[in-house]
């Protein structure tokens, strides 16, 4: 569950550094509504726009989340920037879907 929180913490944080892009109360509608599930092998990212739901499915594998580990595990140092350039990525899906 945490990942999934996290997850909609960076999609929400990288939707407010492109808050420009939309109308004030656009914005705020999508930043309310958004939600992020887990369905299998995926995850499902929902918003509202003008009262419409809106969906975009996402592969899990796009995202990969810091676990803490008792063996020496090597860390990904590119994780947290994969994360916020998939993050991007997602938000420009949803301002596209959120204007059209």
């Amino acid at each position: 569950m945490s990942k999934i929180l996290a997850l909609r913490f960076l999609i929400l944080q990288s939707l407010n550094k492109n808050k420009s892009k939309l109308r004030d109360e656009l914005f705020v509608e999508i930043a309310k509504s958004l939600k992020v599930e887990k369905e299998n092998e995926q995850i499902s990212i929902k918003w509202f726009t003008n009262g419409v739901e809106k969906q975009i499915p996402v592969e899990k594998k796009n995202f990969d989340f810091y676990q803490k580990s008792e063996f020496k595990d090597e860390s990904n140092v590119n994780l947290i920037d994969q994360n916020e350039l998939s993050a991007k990525n997602i938000v420009n899906e949803v301002i596209k879907k959120s204007l059209s």
